[in-house]
């Protein structure tokens, strides 16, 4: 499986393929992990197959209204001092 940042032919595969192939399909062909494929996607903006298994938008939704919670318990924390 190969680590680090995608090539420029990985990059155009990727956004060439998106529409018609699933996440996991590219993965394969790409020999990376189907999360790395799937948040380059999100990342880009490209439209993908649908996919049951990664939901990256989820998971960026859910972190930044972590981020904000715990931005504003600090910023609580700060005043009161």
């Amino acid at each position: 499986m190969r680590t680090g940042r995608f090539s420029l032919e990985e990059q155009a595969f990727i956004r060439k393929n998106a529409k018609s192939m699933k996440p996991a399909t590219i993965a394969r062909k790409l020999n990376r992990m189907e999360e790395s494929v799937a948040n380059y996607v999100a990342k880009t903006s490209t439209v993908v197959a649908p996919t049951k298994t990664v939901k990256p938008v989820a998971k960026v939704a859910k972190t930044a209204k972590v981020v904000a919670k715990v931005t504003k318990k600090v910023a609580l924390k700060a005043k009161r001092k």
